[in-house]
């Protein structure tokens, strides 16, 4: 599988940290990378459209060339905290033949992305700093909704 990395934080040392821990990910798994992509930077704490981020957009004009298989993330936040863009950057990943690969959250669909979003803003506001309880519910909502298809995909029946 032709897998390429991308990694965001504002701190350098932290995206390094990210890096290796997809780099490990990619050994153990026997996928080959063919790109590493980084956004490194202090964003005053704000959340930034990926089309903000040079290596985001970079990445994006990769998916949309071809040549690859995967692009693969420590998290979904990683490729956006904003549901729109996740989304955004579900479809055009989808549309493209690209799977949107993350360590904390496994294979990115649409609809995954949109659970994983409503869980992380609802549920982890109502549970203060429970993240752990956040991260157990994701995980089982992921799981149960990994097979289901989308209405535009090849396949669909409607009976």
């Amino acid at each position: 599988m032709k897998t390429v990395l991308y990694a965001r934080h504002n701190d350098a040392n932290f995206c390094e940290e990210q890096i290796a821990l997809l780099t490990s990910t990619c050994g153990k798994e026997g996928w080959k990378i063919v790109g590493v992509y980084c956004d490194v930077g202090d964003q005053n704490g704000k959340a930034i459209s990926w089309s903000d981020r040079p290596e985001m957009r970079n990445l994006i004009v990769r998916i949309q060339k071809g040549g690859i298989d995967q692009v693969v993330a420590e998290s979904s936040s990683r490729f956006s905290r904003d549901h729109r863009d996740l989304l955004q950057i579900c479809e055009l990943a989808r549309f493209s033949g690209v799977k949107l690969i993350t360590i904390a959250d496994g294979t990115l669909r649409p609809i995954t992305a949109m659970i994983k979003d409503l869980i992380d803003t609802n549920l982890g506001e109502a549970a203060g700093d429970h993240k752990g309880l956040c991260q157990r519910c994701h995980g089982q909502i992921l799981r149960k909704t990994e097979g289901l298809r989308s209405s535009a995909e090849p396949g669909w029946n409607v009976a």
